[in-house]
């Protein structure tokens, strides 16, 4: 398991350390909450943006929704054509740390007849400049997702982490990169993105990193994850051929020197992009795309899951 796994910490090594001590207590038989999925509930709502409908699944521990401790909430967003449920396995990991959980999918119109799933409605109006763009083309959903969530009792919507999966990961990068709305964010990660640009466009030349340029202080923690076996991850490289070169330029060019906040990234050795979904829509794009991954992807998703509490949890 300890081979799963290659780490760089940025400015404290305070998370690799407590990580890979819970993880040596795995080999030994144990770690984490029990899994004990029976304690678990969720709820289904649906939220407004314009023209379209966004839909929203809370999963929390049952016995805490009608408790007065209001709980702290992780906000996900997955992939495009990637459905909530592929992230059922992380919410239900997170969830038993006493978290509530918040999976989001919108299917959202690019055109006459072509929609794709998203998990909020995307401004494509603001992709027309890096100035425009800074203001994320996700905030009116976001903020249409938070409003909800604040008025339910039982949350607390002051106490926020954000987390994405590729197409996701991306808007939760932006939205740590640049100044935005959501001062409630207490901390952030992804798995799967990067600050490379895919192609020529107005934000930037293919294959350059976004900058971060962020005013706003302090900024929230984050952790960059990532696989060895990335395939999408590879075709932004240089070469076309490393999986892991895009978070590590997207660590060293956009994150060092602008973000004051502590950042983080982990390698999952063996570990394609994919491997962060359970199960896996063999019709999604990613997935037709994506290199083999070597290693199970079960326990690269427990490994991935225990990390992710331990950031969540300090």
């Amino acid at each position: 398991w300890i081979n799963l796994l290659v780490a760089w910490n940025y400015k404290k090594h305070l998370t690799v350390r407590k990580f890979l001590g819970r993880e040596l207590m795995m080999v030994r038989g144990g770690t984490g909450p029990p899994d004990d999925s029976s304690s678990l509930s969720s709820m289904h709502r649906s939220v407004r943006c314009g023209n379209d409908t966004i839909l929203l699944k809370l999963v929390f521990k049952r016995e805490e929704e009608n408790t007065k401790k209001k709980l702290p909430i992780v906000l996900f967003l997955g992939g495009a054509d990637c459905p909530a449920e592929s992230y059922m396995w992380l919410a239900t990991r997170l969830a038993q740390e006493g978290y509530c959980v918040v999976l989001s999918s919108c299917v959202v119109s690019l055109g006459e007849s072509n929609t794709m799933l998203l998990p909020t409605p995307y401004d494509m109006s603001l992709l027309s400049s890096l100035e425009a763009y800074k203001k994320n083309p996700a905030t009116q959903g976001l903020q249409n997702i938070l409003q909800d969530l604040a008025s339910m009792e039982f949350l607390d919507s002051k106490r926020l982490v954000v987390g994405g999966h590729s197409t996701g990961g991306r808007i939760v990068l932006d939205l740590v990169s640049f100044d935005n709305p959501f001062a409630d964010i207490k901390a952030a990660f992804s798995y799967g993105a990067s600050l490379v640009n895919s192609n020529d466009s107005p934000l930037g030349k293919r294959g350059a990193v976004q900058p971060s340029d962020r005013s706003q202080t302090p900024s929230p923690p984050l952790l960059l994850l990532g696989g060895s076996q990335d395939g999408i991850s590879a075709v932004l490289s240089k070469s076309q051929k490393d999986p892991t070169e895009t978070l590590e330029r997207t660590f060293e060019e956009a994150f060092s020197a602008n973000h004051d906040g502590d950042v983080d990234w982990i390698v999952f050795n063996g570990a394609n992009h994919m491997a962060f979904c359970s199960p896996v829509d063999p019709t999604c794009g990613a997935t037709q795309r994506d290199w083999a991954s070597s290693v199970d992807t079960e326990i690269a998703r427990e490994v991935m899951g225990t990390a992710i509490a331990d950031f969540c949890n300090n």
